[in-house]
């Protein structure tokens, strides 16, 4: 998947910008044996009381060197702030505090991630609430313009413009 995955410049980790159903082979081509890493998820549509879900699945070449010396490093959405955000290797929660950038996940136990008949399983759930987001515009025909948000989703609804008192989006968009 296009911009999904991004490997670090000195190979020290696979980064996940993304919450999409795919898959990736890390040190493939490189004599080093390899590791895939496949992602699993309906996110952002499937949720249950703990919030939107997405496990990732690491199998490596048993014994090779693909199999450590690397990390996850997992993005945490800016609009993650419901918490508590968990990441979790193997059903233990990662360490420390999960706040918006990229979390970095280490191979579990002696630093080798699973095989692919034990592969390393890793959890990430990112609670979704509702919120309000101020239309990023200067200009004070707009101010209280926004969007209500729910997690990463844009909620929309049907409207007319009576409604909408002073607010004319196709005077905006220069259709008179």
């Amino acid at each position: 998947g296009d911009s999904v995955f991004f490997r670090a410049a000195d190979d020290s980790a696979l980064y996940v910008s993304l919450f999409v159903a795919s898959s990736v082979v890390w040190g493939e081509g490189e004599g080093e044996g390899a590791c895939e890493v496949t992602q699993a998820t309906a996110f952002p549509l499937a949720s249950d009381e703990d919030g939107s879900t997405t496990s990732l699945r690491v199998a490596c070449d048993a014994g090779t060197a693909a199999a450590s010396g690397w990390s996850l490093r997992i993005r945490v959405p800016a609009w993650a702030t419901a918490g508590p955000n968990v990441i979790l290797v193997d059903g233990k929660p990662v360490p420390g505090t999960l706040t918006p950038g990229f979390a970095t996940v280490p191979a579990p136990g002696g630093g080798a991630w699973g095989t692919a008949a034990a592969p390393t399983t890793v959890t990430v759930s990112f609670p979704m609430s509702l919120r309000f987001e101020q239309l990023d515009d200067n200009r004070t025909e707009w101010a209280g313009v926004g969007a209500i948000m729910y997690g990463p989703l844009l909620l929309a609804g049907l409207t007319d413009d009576d409604l909408l008192p002073g607010l004319n989006a196709s005077a905006a968009r220069g259709e008179l």
